[in-house]
């Protein structure tokens, strides 16, 4: 009986050690298991996010706009960037367009003023061949030919004037008012 009972133990021995063995493997593989899930899961729900998003900024940062964001992106914070960088996009995109409309206001001003400054200096002109006109046939009275000239050129002058008016309106400015001066 002794045979038996050491038999008995040995065998539950090895049992013993071949459970220890399979839970030793099993627990093994599923610590492999485990890493392999963590791997895969960082890889595609975070790594790969982030490396989209970088991407994203990447060409926002070099004023590519061109290609919307997605938002839908699965991880909480992921998804929480992926909608700023989306709102940046957005952003960069209206602040291009006010920037471009504040340039051409500002050319249309600036031709404002030119339109302005021309018109001005010239009505200067106008208002001196006018004045030597008025002359020319206060002392012309009696000969009806030098008249018809000076009628003439006073036609011309009044049409300039006009113009002149128009550019002035076409410039903010109103005709008669007085240029500021530079000191």
């Amino acid at each position: 009986q002794k045979n038996k009972i050491a038999l008995a133990q040995q065998e539950s021995a090895q049992n013993t050690k071949k459970a220890a063995s399979l839970i030793i493997s099993i627990l093994a593989f599923i610590t492999v298991m485990g890493v392999i899930i963590t791997l895969f899961v960082s890889k595609y729900f975070i790594s790969h996010p982030i490396q989209y998003l970088t991407r994203a900024m990447l060409k926002l940062a070099s004023g590519d706009y061109s290609e919307k964001i997605k938002t839908g992106i699965s991880s909480e914070e992921i998804g929480q960037m992926s909608r700023a960088v989306e709102v940046f996009r957005r952003n960069a995109i209206e602040k291009d367009a006010l920037e471009k409309k504040l340039r051409q206001s500002q050319k249309l001003e600036a031709i404002g003023n030119l339109a302005g400054g021309i018109a001005h200096d010239f009505n200067n002109i106008l208002g001196i061949i006018m004045g030597n006109l008025d002359l020319v046939r206060s002392r012309a009275k009696n000969d009806p030919s030098v008249l018809k000239f000076a009628d003439a050129a006073m036609s011309g002058t009044r049409r300039g004037a006009d113009i002149t008016r128009k550019l002035l309106v076409f410039s903010g400015r109103r005709p008669g008012e007085a240029e500021p001066t530079v000191a």
